[in-house]
C-alpha cells in the first residue's frame, strides 16, 4: 500500500472537501451538523494558496487517491515574540489508519514550519475521533501534552 505525501495544491480542492465529509460524518463532535461544501472549498483553497502562512499536505495512493491531509496555519503570537504553527485539520481515512499516512504526512508538515521559521507546532483532537490513540500517537512523534480543550455547545441551550 505505496502512498505519496506532498503539498495540497489546487487540483486535489474537490477530494480535500471530500475528506473534510468524511471526518464530518465520523466525528462525534461534528456529525448531525449540516456540512457546508461551500465553505469548506473556500477553507481548503486558503491551505493550497496560504501564501506566507498557511499550507496543507495530502496522503495519496498510488491510484491518485487521496486518503488523508493535514493543514496547517503558521502565525505570529499575538501575545509573544515566536511564531507558532497549528494543525487546523488533519485526517487520514480509517481503511489507512495505521499505515503510514499520519505520522508522514505530519513529519513533512514538520520540515515545513521550520521553512516559516515556527517556534512551536501544535496539534489537537478536535473532532473526537480516537483521541486517545491519536494523542499517543502525536507523543511517539515527540509532541507534549500542552493543554487541554472543552466544547458547549451554546446556542440550543442558552
Amino acid at each position: 500500500m505505496a502512498l505519496n505525501i506532498r503539498k495540497m495544491v489546487a487540483f486535489d480542492l474537490g477530494q480535500v472537501v471530500d475528506l473534510v465529509e468524511a471526518l464530518t460524518d465520523e466525528s462525534p463532535v461534528y456529525r448531525g451538523k449540516r456540512f457546508n461544501r461551500k465553505r469548506t472549498t473556500d477553507f481548503a483553497t486558503h491551505f493550497c494558496f496560504g501564501g506566507a502562512n498557511a499550507f496543507g499536505y495530502v496522503a495519496e495512493t498510488e491510484a491518485e487517491e487521496l486518503v488523508g491531509f493535514i493543514a496547517v496555519h503558521v502565525g505570529d503570537s499575538p501575545t509573544h515574540d515566536i511564531r507558532v504553527a497549528r494543525e487546523v485539520g488533519l485526517f487520514v481515512r480509517q481503511a489507512y489508519r495505521g499505515t503510514s499516512a499520519a505520522v508522514r504526512m505530519i513529519k513533512a508538515a514538520e520540515q515545513e514550519v521550520l521553512r516559516y521559521d515556527a517556534d512551536e507546532f501544535w496539534l489537537g483532537v478536535s473532532t473526537g475521533i480516537e483521541p486517545e490513540k491519536t494523542t499517543r500517537l502525536f507523543e511517539k512523534l515527540g509532541f507534549e501534552r500542552a493543554s487541554w480543550g472543552v466544547m458547549k455547545e451554546v446556542k440550543n441551550n442558552v
